[in-house]
């Protein structure tokens, strides 16, 4: 009988997923998942400053020529946060988004169809597109459009990415790995097109973690070098892959058209 026990205490065990210690195998099965995936929940805290007038040159209420500094409208993001669902099969998003430096705002953005509504506290009742209509200057702006950045940016061969250490993540045990990445290499004077502003990326530096389990994204940390334009650091959980998550556009009557803020 303890023969038979040890037989069948064996034959109930799966084996343990081998260990990876090589960066772009762990980095390429990260992003074959990424691309089989459907859904994923988004919380994220975001840190540092942005100077406004090196981000969006003529906004209102900044002095001409942009400048540095409070003279520049620099906007401290400390305590921003943002979470919401990505529906990455469809190329939708719904996102809440929170800056208590800016006199407190929450907001909510929606992609659907290739179009992103807004909603805030500042702008009043109802939805907007966020395009060029809404807020000049601005430009179209999908939040879809930086997971497709993010996927680049991985999937990127000139980039060498470099192994960290082990570590705890959202998802329990995972793999690090990190990628420098240069602006120069972002595309000609380095803007972040998929923003629609002027914001140039000295150098991004993302420490991925990667679930060693199921080798799929559970974390980020991400420190942005913005040059004149400041400084931002943001961790970002990755969290629910694949599950049910249902995205629609504004009701039609309450979205409304011209400028974002009143």
């Amino acid at each position: 009988m303890t023969y038979a026990l040890v037989l069948a205490g064996a034959g109930g065990c799966a084996p343990a997923a081998p260990t990876l210690s090589d960066p772009r195998e762990i980095l390429d099965r990260a992003v074959a998942n990424l691309h089989d995936a459907k859904t994923v929940h988004v919380d994220a805290t975001i840190e540092g400053t942005l100077v406004l007038g090196a981000i969006v040159p003529g906004l209102p209420g900044l002095p001409a020529g942009g400048g540095s500094g409070a003279s520049g409208g620099a906007l401290s993001m400390t305590g921003t946060h943002v979470d919401g669902d990505l529906d990455l099969a469809g190329g939708r998003a719904d996102l809440h988004l929170q800056v208590p430096a800016l006199l407190g705002l929450t907001a909510e953005l929606r992609e659907a169809a290739g179009v992103t509504y807004v909603t805030s506290s500042l702008s009043g009742k109802g939805w907007r597109r966020l395009d060029e209509s809404s807020l000049p200057g601005l430009g179209a702006w999908r939040p879809m459009a930086l997971v497709d950045g993010l996927r680049a940016w991985i999937e990127d061969p000139g980039v060498v990415p470099t192994r960290l250490d082990d570590a705890s993540c959202p998802a329990g045990s995972c793999y690090g790995v990190r990628l420098v990445i240069e602006g120069s290499t972002l595309g000609p004077s380095a803007p972040l097109a998929t923003l629609g502003v002027d914001l140039r990326v000295a150098r991004l530096t993302l420490d991925l973690r990667i679930d060693r389990g199921s080798l799929r994204l559970s974390q980020l940390a991400v420190a942005a070098d913005l040059g004149t334009a400041g400084t931002l650091t943001s961790t970002v959980d990755l969290t629910a892959w694949d599950a049910g998550v249902t995205i629609v556009p504004p009701p039609s009557d309450e979205i409304t058209t011209g400028p974002l803020l009143p």
